[in-house]
């Protein structure tokens, strides 16, 4: 890495270009965050139609800690699958706890997606998905991942 008097950084000629080297470390750290998996906001439900007829139309299964809510939309629209995680107030009673488990489940879906999208991108039909947490503590990263792999296989 090369740094010259006008704090230019970059790495290899026609890679990275920054003025400050805090940009250049705060860019190469969001690559190496997402591994080429990132989850856009386009991937997440929040269209207040869409949850209401999730909710209503949708089949339900349940795998602890997730109740799952899912519904096969007539629609065409990329992405081919949305996610909706819920953590209920009632369970936990702070909003760092609800945080963190969605952020947990968020990660485990970023990083497992391709297992739901590979068959998914090929039908003409929008899958939307509603997680739902149920259990009444906080499990490890490695617990959620393993249950929500479990999730998808029986999506696709």
């Amino acid at each position: 890495m090369l740094v010259n008097r006008n704090e230019t950084v970059f790495l290899h000629p026609g890679d990275i270009y920054c003025k400050r080297p805090i940009d250049f470390i705060i860019q190469l750290l969001s690559c190496m965050e997402t591994n080429g998996k990132p989850f856009k906001k386009a991937e997440r439900l929040h269209s207040v139609t869409l949850i209401s007829s999730l909710f209503e139309h949708g089949k339900s299964m349940f795998v602890y800690p997730f109740k799952v809510v899912y519904w096969e939309a007539s629609e065409v629209v990329f992405p081919p699958v949305q996610i909706l995680v819920v953590v209920p107030k009632r369970t936990f009673k702070h909003a760092v706890d609800r945080n963190r488990i969605k952020r947990l489940i968020r990660e485990a879906y970023r990083t497992n997606k391709q297992l739901l999208w590979e068959k998914r991108s090929k039908d003409a039909q929008q899958l939307l998905i509603g997680f739902v947490y149920v259990g009444k503590t906080i499990l490890s990263y490695a617990e959620i991942e393993k249950k929500l792999i479990l999730v998808l296989h029986r999506l696709s």
